[in-house]
């Protein structure tokens, strides 16, 4: 039977049954690829941290299936790029009802690089352009999913602002954005397991036992 696949960057962000994928995005990508070769996968759920471009709180729980690749570069108007540089996981919207009750409300569009902003001006031309979060994954993953024709998501707590003080407030703020990813995390596995028990006995989604 098709599995879900819950997923992470790994190194300081470690849980149980979640599978670590390495950090930016060729890893990610990498990596993703390799667990989905040869799997039967229901679909995808990748858990992190993020960099809030300003519009975000500390310690604020969002989901994300839409993102972006765009260097800051790009936002000075000193590169560019002939690829098309933003994926959105549409596939995901028939697959999130029985995960509403313990899914965060705030749905936001995410950036993806290789490198941390800590510029605070570059920072805003982010949230002005639509993009609340930053995560040095997503882009990859939600790609690598679009390559496979899946479904998937992310979920998100923030960490820091996209400031000079961004990695150490990331520092200072992971043993609390790990504390909720976890609960989280043990939330999603009941919930999947419950469905995944539904399919197998062929009972609809919202099946209730009286």
């Amino acid at each position: 039977m098709e599995q879900w696949l819950i997923v992470s960057a790994g190194r300081g962000e470690f849980f149980d049954g979640v599978l670590p994928v390495g950090v930016g995005l060729v890893e990610s990508t990498i990596t993703l690829s390799r667990f989905l070769t040869g799997r039967k996968v229901k679909g995808v759920i990748f858990v992190g941290t993020i960099g809030s471009y300003g519009s975000l709180q500390i310690g604020e729980e969002v989901i994300s299936y839409s993102a972006t690749q765009i260097e800051i570069g790009a936002l000075e108007k000193k590169s560019y790029s002939p690829l098309q540089l933003e994926v959105e996981n549409r596939k995901i919207e028939g697959e999130l009802s029985p995960l509403i009750p313990i899914l965060p409300r705030r749905v936001i569009k995410i950036n993806s690089s290789n490198y941390i902003t800590t510029d605070w001006e570059l920072a805003s031309l982010f949230r002005k352009g639509g993009v609340e979060g930053e995560s040095m994954e997503f882009y990859a993953i939600l790609e690598t999913l679009h390559r496979f024709n899946l479904p998937g998501f992310g979920y998100f707590v923030v960490t820091n602002y996209t400031n000079s003080s961004a990695h150490s407030s990331y520092l200072e703020n992971l043993p609390m954005a790990r504390k909720k990813i976890g609960k989280f995390v043990e939330e999603l596995k009941r919930v999947i397991e419950v469905v995944e028990g539904r399919e197998r006995e062929n009972l609809p989604a919202n099946y209730s036992p009286d």
